[in-house]
């Protein structure tokens, strides 16, 4: 097998795999009436997560590309997964989105603000954040209490 043979064969598989995930979450979420899939829309919501779950992957194949050594490949895989969840973690309140969008931030929180937007999880983060404090009950940091969504 060729390099361009496997390399096409680990994405299209990797593609399938994204797929049947996505498809698996969108479907739980309204048979389950998560608000956020019921009351939203599945097609987007369908669309975001086959998105993510693609440029993750395309990211984590370049770097077993470009790195020859496999336990540092996979030391550097695990690190962007632990980045990952990290970021997940911190951006699911919503509280520091909006202290990175503040009109006024310092040249700090734009340099921050600058770095995160450069990796695919931050926007699949903004995006959940957004849909589901718009479609479902979320704590509102500002007023420290439940705010019921649309």
């Amino acid at each position: 097998m060729t390099h361009l043979q496997f390399y096409v064969a680990e994405i299209l598989t990797y593609y399938i795999h994204v797929l049947i995930t996505s498809t698996v979450f969108c479907v739980f979420g309204w048979l389950l009436d998560f608000k956020m899939w019921s009351k939203g829309i599945i097609t987007f919501d369908f669309f975001i997560l086959t998105t993510n779950g693609l440029l993750l992957g395309l990211l984590a194949l370049c770097i077993t590309a470009a790195v020859s050594e496999r336990g540092l490949g996979m030391s550097l895989l695990y690190g962007f997964l632990l980045y990952s969840v990290v970021v997940q973690w911190l951006f699911s309140g919503g509280l520091l989105f909006n202290m990175l969008y503040f009109t006024n931030a310092s040249t700090g929180i734009k340099a921050l603000r600058y770095f995160f937007n450069s990796y695919p999880s931050f926007h699949f983060s903004k995006i959940f954040s957004d849909i589901s404090r718009k479609a479902d009950s979320h704590i509102d940091t500002f007023e420290n209490r439940f705010v019921e969504g649309t």
